[in-house]
């Protein structure tokens, strides 16, 4: 059993939560939102305002082995990438956390936030700011989460993969003594949860997260462009073509659907007698933006990489 400090009781946060505590851990959580507060006390999580923990110091009896942080990332305009600011704020209760703790064994630090890649070793060189004295003993991971709006309960109770990735400044060990760590914590033995999976890096696991949103999104605007194609064709030729309908069955004859495995080995273009020429008939159907951009730049990137 671990003691879990979750800073952020949001969606991921909450769900995280409600994840763990079956598994034997003690929770607490930590949120700057009423509501949020309200929500893990409903559930019979102690949650605090960071205020009353820095300051009222209510949370003295507590004990830490592990913090979660799952903050909000929203998109800056200004940066063109996802705000760090929550996770960089909140680097003072961190460090305030970290030196509750009453053992020799180190407190894991788990960034679950999507970040832009690079966050976790800024969060990590941060710390050690803060952290100068040797006493301090921690371990930061980045663990991308892969949760649906609507079913993030369900998913955090169920998970598909366990992702973590180390940001350590101290020497590496084995990898084997972080796996086992964070199994106790994420996949005890008997919970028949998916076993833990290390990447070689925080900055890979941060990549991964990006690529996973990246490629759900794509899917969907995929199906969008062939609805307005299909929609162009049926009103060109006076004949209805029904985009779901066809989707629907590419679905179950395109291998790249049914076949999980289909062209995730980068740097091999496509070629042979049909894609090449079928490509280029596919995208001229329109000249409209977007929809014509994002078929072109099918062809182009695999016309770069034959260049390569």
């Amino acid at each position: 059993m671990k003691n879990i400090i979750c800073i952020g009781c949001g969606t991921v946060g909450y769900a995280t939560c409600l994840s763990l505590s079956p598994l034997g851990h003690s929770i607490v959580g930590i949120d700057t939102c009423m509501i949020a507060r309200n929500r893990m006390i409903n559930m019979n999580f102690s949650c605090f305002s960071p205020d009353e923990v820095m300051f009222e110091e209510k949370m003295n009896d507590i004990l830490v082995d592990v913090i979660l942080i799952a903050l909000p990332t929203p998109f800056c305009s200004l940066t063109n990438t996802l705000s760090d600011e929550s996770i960089m704020l909140s680097i003072g209760l961190i460090s305030y956390l970290i030196k509750k703790k009453n053992d020799d064994n180190p407190v894991m630090i788990i960034l679950q936030s999507t970040v832009s890649v690079g966050t976790s070793r800024k969060l990590f060189n941060g710390l050690k700011l803060f952290n100068t004295d040797d006493n301090c003993n921690y371990h930061l991971f980045y663990h991308p989460e892969f949760l649906r709006a609507e079913k993030s309960q369900y998913d955090a109770l169920h998970p598909i993969k366990q992702i973590f990735g180390l940001t350590d400044g101290k020497p590496r060990m084995d990898v084997s003594y972080y796996e086992n760590i964070l199994q106790e914590i994420f996949s005890p033995m008997g919970s028949f949860r998916s076993s833990i999976t290390m990447m070689s890096s925080s900055e890979e696991a941060e990549f991964l997260k990006l690529v996973h949103n990246f490629s759900n999104a794509m899917r969907i605007s995929f199906s969008n462009c062939c609805a307005h194609l299909a929609s162009l064709l049926s009103s060109k030729l006076d004949k209805e073509i029904d985009a779901s309908r066809v989707l629907s069955i590419v679905s179950e004859t395109a291998e790249s659907f049914y076949n999980n495995k289909y062209g995730i080995k980068p740097g091999y273009p496509y070629s042979g007698a049909c894609l090449p020429k079928d490509i280029q008939c596919f995208m001229n159907i329109t000249e409209q933006y977007p929809y014509r951009q994002f078929l072109e730049s099918v062809h182009l990137i695999n016309e770069q990489e034959k260049n390569q």
